[in-house]
């Protein structure tokens, strides 16, 4: 009897002792996780890619769900221009928690930062998808239609303004390339009256010479 409640004892405090080891584990893999996130960004600012995404991937290994490393990897392959890895670090950032509004949030920002604005209202629009029905959410999707709307007309009078620069210039060069084109015509048949009449002058004066000899 004494000795089953030392063993059950015994038992406990190996439970216990190994709980605690687990979470001392867990908490330095965290820690370690988050401080390659913080090195990678440093990288990331600099331009330095290939130093930030061993960082994020290093991250990663130590903690699969560190979400602001997938999300930096997302950035590094949008930046790079391989945009179907760059997706797939976003969803694998959304998959952690399809619930947290902030990292669709975060993601959008990245989108708009690289000009993409199409991207940037499909990533909110999933959220909605996966059932966050937020007032933010909608309020954001509106404000970059109304922006990228707003781009899109000023594009448009800049792409005008720009036809009508040319048409006027085209204009110009060919009202210059006519009055070019007429004077030389005038300049030639004025030379080539000029010719004619020095050239029967000539004749003239030979004629007059012929009949004064004989």
């Amino acid at each position: 009897m004494i000795l089953d409640k030392r063993r059950s004892i015994a038992r406990l405090i190996l439970s216990i002792i190994l709980i605690i080891v687990l979470a001392i584990i867990s908490v330095f893999m965290n820690y370690v996780s988050h401080k390659n996130v913080e090195l990678g960004n440093i990288y990331l600012k600099n331009k330095n890619y290939e130093a930030a995404d061993e960082c994020f991937n290093k991250a990663v290994k130590f903690n699969k769900k560190n979400v602001d490393a997938y999300i930096c990897l997302g950035r590094i392959k949008l930046v790079l221009g391989i945009y179907e890895e760059a997706d797939k670090q976003f969803q694998k950032a959304i998959l952690v928690n399809k619930k947290n509004k902030s990292t669709y949030i975060k993601i959008k920002d990245i989108y708009l930062g690289e000009g993409k604005v199409n991207e940037a209202i499909k990533i909110l629009q999933s959220a909605k998808t996966n059932g966050i029905y937020d007032e933010e959410i909608d309020k954001l999707i509106n404000e970059i239609e109304k922006q990228n709307k707003g781009l899109e007309k000023s594009s448009l009078y800049f792409v005008l303004k720009l036809l009508t620069s040319f048409s006027s210039l085209f204009e110009r060069l060919l009202s210059s390339s006519a009055y070019f084109v007429s004077s030389s015509i005038v300049a030639l048949t004025s030379s080539a009256e000029a010719e004619t009449s020095s050239e029967a002058e000539a004749v003239s004066c030979a004629t007059a010479d012929i009949f004064c000899v004989c």
